[in-house]
């Protein structure tokens, strides 16, 4: 099956009125196909559209790495920029990018967010890992997606 990819600026875009729309779904619906991955940068150059194709290529090269060294893999791509932003001053951004990951990731393998982990389970005082008090319930996540049902 063919693979489309496309990256962009304004030229993914519609407008109608104040309302700014991709045009990546009715894209797919002409192409007949799902097999369609597209990245719209908005007000991009070329410097940014480049960045975006080095990033994507080297994206590209990991999976294959991962893929060559187990049979099932699991990306845990998780994070949120309120639950972080006191130790890490990130913006909404951050949000934004995991979403871009897990979207690259979902495309080829299981991804998860941990996303009722991240508000359930206490961080360290370094802001970034789990408390030792969540060991047994982190290692039973990891179990269950490791070997789903």
């Amino acid at each position: 099956m063919v693979q489309y990819g496309l990256i962009g600026d304004s030229s993914l875009y519609c407008k109608n009125g104040k309302k700014v729309r991709r045009i990546g779904s009715q894209l797919q619906q002409q192409l007949g196909t799902k097999n369609l991955w597209y990245h719209a940068v908005p007000n991009a150059g070329v410097q940014e559209i480049l960045q975006m194709l080095k990033v994507k290529a080297a994206w590209q090269e990991l999976m294959e790495l991962v893929e060559d060294k187990a049979e099932r893999v699991v990306f845990v791509v998780g994070g949120s920029s309120r639950k972080y932003a006191a130790h890490w001053e990130l913006t909404s951004q951050y949000d934004k990018n995991l979403a871009q990951v897990r979207s690259w990731i979902r495309q080829r393998h299981v991804v998860h967010d941990l996303d009722r982990q991240l508000w359930g389970w206490p961080l360290c005082p370094d802001g970034m890992h789990w408390d030792a008090e969540v060991e047994e319930e982190l290692c039973d996540t990891w179990t269950e997606l490791l070997n789903p049902p």
